[in-house]
């Protein structure tokens, strides 16, 4: 109680820089690639219209090929109405062997991209299999 007595508050909360955060776990769970790719658009685009006087951050939590391919989309689009960033605003990180991975990072042109060249190479295996199969 004593050391609450000799608190002092530095800032008023009113002036404080409001935050919203949102977390979303498994996006994808029950839609089809298309409705994932345009719950993402739909979900960032409705966040960065919706700052205004607050910092407004989403972070998911994925295993969706689709959305991570679709990241890149929202990289590169300038659609006016359609989900939009820049690579600063943007990070994409994956667990693998126990490790973090950061799956964000400039193409050989200097542009963001998001690698997810080996999560949809397992698409690509499963159809070459298919396709050597005398079926």
């Amino acid at each position: 109680m004593d050391r609450l007595n000799k608190f002092k508050a530095v800032a008023e909360p009113s002036e404080l820089e409001k935050q919203v955060y949102i977390h979303i776990e498994e996006p994808e769970l029950s839609l089809f690639p298309d409705a994932q790719c345009k719950l993402i658009d739909e979900l960032i685009h409705t966040a960065m219209q919706a700052r205004g006087d607050r910092q407004v951050s989403l972070m998911f939590a994925t295993h969706s090929p689709y959305i991570l391919n679709y990241l890149n989309v929202v990289l590169h689009q300038t659609c006016p109405g359609r989900a939009a960033l820049q690579g600063e605003e943007l990070a994409v990180y994956r667990i693998y062997d126990g490790e973090l991975q950061n799956l964000l990072m400039k193409d050989e042109r200097d542009r963001w991209i998001v690698d997810s060249y080996d999560l949809s190479e397992a698409m690509n295996t499963i159809m070459h299999e298919y396709q050597s199969l005398d079926v």
